[in-house]
C-alpha cells in the first residue's frame, strides 16, 4: 500500500467514547475483541507516500489534526 496514514490504537482505547466526544474523520475503526483484534483503534488515510515529499506529508497531517 502506498498511503501514509494516522494510526491510533490501544488496549484500553475506548473508540466509541472517543468518537462520541470528537468529530473526527476516519477511514476505518475496529474494536478490541472483534475478529481477534487485541486493540481498538482507528486509521485515517491521508495521501500517497510516494507522490508527496516529507514536508507535504507533514503539512497534510498537521492540517488533519
Amino acid at each position: 500500500m502506498s498511503e501514509f496514514r494516522l494510526h491510533a490504537v490501544g488496549s484500553f482505547f475506548d473508540i466509541d467514547n472517543y468518537l462520541s466526544h470528537y468529530s473526527i474523520d476516519y477511514s476505518n475503526i475496529w474494536h478490541k475483541g472483534e475478529n481477534s483484534y487485541l486493540h481498538s483503534g482507528l486509521i485515517k488515510y491521508l495521501g500517497n507516500e510516494f507522490k508527496l515529499d516529507m514536508c507535504e506529508q507533514e503539512e497534510i497531517a498537521v492540517g488533519y489534526l
